[in-house]
């Protein structure tokens, strides 16, 4: 069946409805409707939800679906998986260990967390990575690869992913957070620490970063979050998600596409799972660098006061990313607005893209 085809039966099987919590300006709302609407039909886009808040208060919270009559309606305070915006809530509970005297930014991670053996056990441990501190980790300087990389399970020396850490450690099932740390450890790195290569951003540093927090407080991050950061905006809704299929939690949103599979990082035994469910990552095992799942009022009122990017309370000057709904930016926002959207699932016949890139920017 041609793509066209499938559009077509994907338009006359879909249904659209808009649910609100917060209305905003009848002239935006409808601004943003339209933005949507378009956007969830040219991407095939069950479930979506938008906010807009403006100094942590919620302006506009609208929730959006686009799918046969059987699938549930997208709630506006739904969870998603946030994947890397997760960083921004990982480096604010850095922040938060720095004010309240707990813990040192320029604190070296490894060394805190006592690790001395690296995963496997004989390779080589490139002497800088004991440098790598929590700023580096939270301002993208830590040297580090973006992803895993490293021995495999063939001996090889190259991309890795959570199922080769868990092979090389020996696991039936995913990696412990301990096995990745050490995997990290024993990582060569890009560049110095302290220094930057192209825009050195690096998920293994988050890895890290988690393990460093949680072994600070005592208590899983996500808790850590809860009750340090969201509890003076009064919300709780963030937390780790799950990987498996059939595991999500009540409010989430119904469903993950995948147009990839992979042997599963759950289950090192051979199966293949969707790359959604454990095909691509596994993510409770490290969630700091992208495994929480929070609704998109949270991550819009959050934004008002903490940076998106690196350390700090939000930089008004900097912090702004200008996109387009449709083909003009809606006069009603102002540049201190807050957005947050999140979407999930295609709804057609049987195309389904591996990764949604709506026609507007989220503004940050």
């Amino acid at each position: 069946m041609s793509p066209v085809t499938q559009a077509m039966l994907a338009t006359r099987l879909c249904g659209w409805q808009v649910t609100v919590d917060a209305q905003g300006p009848h002239t935006l709302a409808a601004e943003l409707d339209a933005a949507m609407a378009d956007t969830m039909r040219r991407f095939g886009v069950r479930s979506a939800a938008l906010a807009i808040a403006r100094g942590g208060v919620v302006l506009v919270s609208r929730g959006y679906t686009w799918a046969e009559p059987w699938f549930p309606v997208t709630q506006p305070t739904a969870l998603f998986r946030q994947a890397s915006v997760s960083k921004l809530f990982t480096s604010a509970a850095a922040q938060a260990l720095h004010d309240d005297n707990v813990m040192g930014l320029d604190t070296p991670m490894f060394g805190f967390l006592g690790v001395s053996t690296p995963l496997p056990s004989d390779v080589s441990v490139d002497s800088r990575v004991a440098r790598i501190t929590l700023r580096h980790a939270t301002t993208r300087t830590t040297g580090m690869h973006r992803d895993l990389f490293g021995r495999r399970p063939d001996g090889t020396d190259r991309d890795a992913t959570m199922r080769d850490v868990a092979l090389v450690a020996g696991r039936l099932g995913p990696p412990t957070p301990d096995d990745v740390v050490r995997y990290a450890y024993g990582m060569p790195l890009v560049i110095d620490p302290g220094s930057m290569i192209g825009d050195g951003y690096s998920n293994v540093a988050f890895f890290v970063l988690g393990a460093v927090i949680e072994r600070t407080v005592g208590q899983p991050i996500d808790a850590y979050i809860r009750q340090r950061l969201l509890a003076p905006f009064g919300v709780s809704d963030l937390v780790v998600a799950r990987t498996a299929v059939g595991q999500r939690f009540p409010g989430e949103a119904p469903g993950y596409d995948s147009s990839n599979a992979g042997p599963s990082m759950l289950d090192t035994s051979g199966v293949w799972a969707p790359g959604a469910y454990g095909g691509s990552f596994a993510l409770e095992v490290a969630p700091a660098a992208g495994g929480f799942a929070t609704s998109v009022t949270t991550v819009a009122r959050f934004i008002g006061s903490h940076a998106v990017w690196d350390l700090g309370p939000r930089p008004i000057a900097t912090a702004i990313r200008y996109g387009d709904f449709i083909d003009t930016f809606p006069q009603p926002l102002m540049p201190h607005d807050n957005i947050a959207h999140g979407n999930t699932m295609a709804c057609d016949t049987g195309f389904s893209p591996g990764n949604i890139r709506p026609r507007f920017n989220v503004l940050i």
